[in-house]
């Protein structure tokens, strides 16, 4: 039966060690991304096996754009999980002290001494003392090394970008061709809607989740639209296949429109494979071409066995710890978590010294009339309706909540294109987020 249904069937070994030997890599952009999220050791290790089949890389020109076009945010979201990490300990270091402060006084005021002759509480407010003392040096080590580890992470504003440099050097002269003029590009997107309407994976979790205002965009006059970019990666594939007869593509991604996903009983779904409608699709327009798709961890594994690498057991568990919490932690970090403190000094000024940096992403930037793009006490500008604006035409921004903000000062810095200046509360507050709702 294999003959007449060969997409139900995984590859033999024999195919597996030829397609390694042959086969031309595909990288996703999310794999380029993740570059910035992992550990140094772990990157590195991908970087080696992506040295090892270098002649044989190659990414579609859709990949190259959105890694262009993410690469900031995804910079900018691990800086700001720093921040997420160092508000939750100060704040469980706040919350112990003002329990123990309450404890004290309550204790205090019951005058237990003129009360009760047995019960005595010195010696346990003198052990929880030690203890609270205890949790706030250790607190205090952690954060320290803490701000060390984000001091030495990636900005936006790092240039040269060493990690992007790495990957321009590993894919020179790998990227497909850009589409040559928007008929091109809208006749590929007249396919994409035909394959939705149709509901042929892959790319139907994408078109649904990047419907919206900022689904389109421009770029060297063409109009892309982000919601076929999927579509779009996997027609590129297909032509790679046809063109070299072996194609590996390597992902990140777990969507259901890329993988099978199989459930038993009451244990959550796994992952058993590609789905058969793309290796089906694959053999038809192919004339039998071989096709496979691993995950960033299984590839690793695998890197192991076929190119031989000595891969650590630990990065390839690495990778599958990162990937189960999720690509992009900032996706579950609300406005309301980032919880920016203007009060930073002993004398509760209510200025902050702003530099520069993006923070909020173009998605998010819809859901507001006006907003300064904020991270870290960093600032890169005003928009207003989605549109950036020179801040020197603002002199102020209210907000119902936060009340109102004065443009004190503000500066272009170069080479960036960005502001750097200051602003000022008309009283001190401490700020979560710098926002104007859209009125309803």
């Amino acid at each position: 039966m294999r003959e007449l249904f060969p997409d139900y069937y995984y590859p033999t070994e024999e195919e597996f060690k030829t397609a390694w030997e042959k086969a031309t890599f595909v990288l996703d952009t999310s794999v380029l991304l993740d570059l910035y999220r992992y550990p140094e050791e772990l990157r590195e290790q991908l970087i080696n096996i992506f040295e090892k089949i270098a002649d044989r890389l190659w990414i579609p020109y859709q990949v190259a754009l959105e890694f262009q076009r993410r690469r900031m945010t995804t910079i900018s979201d691990q800086k700001l999980t720093f921040n997420k990490v160092e508000n939750i300990i100060q704040k469980g270091i706040d919350e112990i002290q003002k329990i123990q402060k309450g404890i004290n006084k309550q204790l205090n005021d019951f005058q237990l001494e003129k009360r009760h002759s047995t019960i005595s509480v010195n010696e346990f407010l003198k052990k929880m003392a030690e203890s609270i003392q205890l949790i706030e040096q250790d607190s205090q080590e952690f954060l320290s090394e803490l701000k060390q580890k984000k001091d030495k992470q990636l900005s936006v504003t790092t240039n040269p970008d060493p990690i992007r440099n790495k990957i321009d050097e590993l894919i020179r002269n790998k990227i497909g061709n850009p589409p040559s003029d928007q008929e091109t590009i809208d006749k590929i997107y007249d396919e994409c809607r035909h394959r939705i309407e149709h509901s042929i994976p892959p790319g139907l979790i994408d078109y649904n989740e990047k419907q919206g205002d900022d689904e389109t965009f421009t770029y060297q006059d063409i109009k892309y639209n982000r919601k076929y970019g999927d579509i779009v990666i996997w027609l590129n594939i297909i032509e790679k296949v046809k063109e070299k007869g072996y194609v590996i593509f390597i992902t990140s991604e777990k969507k259901d429109d890329w993988w099978w996903s199989f459930k038993q009983s009451s244990e959550p779904p796994q992952k058993m494979g590609l789905r058969r409608e793309l290796l089906e699709e694959i053999k038809v327009k192919t004339n039998d071409g071989f096709f496979w798709a691993y995950q960033t961890e299984r590839f690793m594994k695998y890197a192991d066995e076929y190119l031989n690498v000595d891969v650590e057991q630990k990065l390839i568990d690495q990778i599958y710890d990162i990937s189960s919490v999720g690509q992009n932690l900032s996706d579950n970090l609300s406005y309301e978590d980032i919880d920016i403190q203007v009060i930073t000094s002993e004398d509760l000024s209510n200025t902050i010294k702003c530099d520069f940096l993006q923070v909020f992403s173009q998605s998010n930037q819809q859901q507001y009339d006006a907003y300064a793009e904020i991270s870290f006490w960093e600032i890169n500008g005003w928009r207003v309706n989605g549109v950036r604006v020179d801040p020197s035409t603002y002199k102020s921004l209210t907000h119902p909540a936060l009340g109102t903000w004065n443009i004190i000062s503000w500066q272009e810095n170069e080479p960036y294109g960005l502001y750097k200046g200051e602003i000022r509360a008309n009283n001190p507050v401490c700020m979560r987020c710098f926002l104007v709702k859209k009125s309803k």
